[in-house]
């Protein structure tokens, strides 16, 4: 499972012109309370991932020895892959 839930904080689709089509057309039919919910769900996703709680995260795994200032260190240089 991703960070994006399709119809739940946005709208998921495959890499083609077929899918993207439809995806608009989900989008269009939507209820508008619908878009709202979801628009409301996609911000509070967002805000899981900002700059400030990504590092309070991070500070959260060194304190508790789960990594090393170096390993953090490499994630910053490198990101996660």
């Amino acid at each position: 499972d991703g960070i994006m839930k399709d119809y739940s904080n946005g709208f998921l689709c495959k890499a083609s012109e077929d899918d993207l089509e439809q995806t608009f057309k989900r989008i269009i039919d939507c209820p508008s309370d619908k878009l709202g919910l979801i628009s409301t769900a996609a911000i509070e996703t967002g805000k899981l991932f900002s700059e400030e709680n990504v590092s309070k995260e991070y500070l959260r795994l060194y304190e508790a020895e789960c990594l090393t200032a170096e390993e953090l260190d490499d994630i910053r240089k490198k990101g996660l892959r």
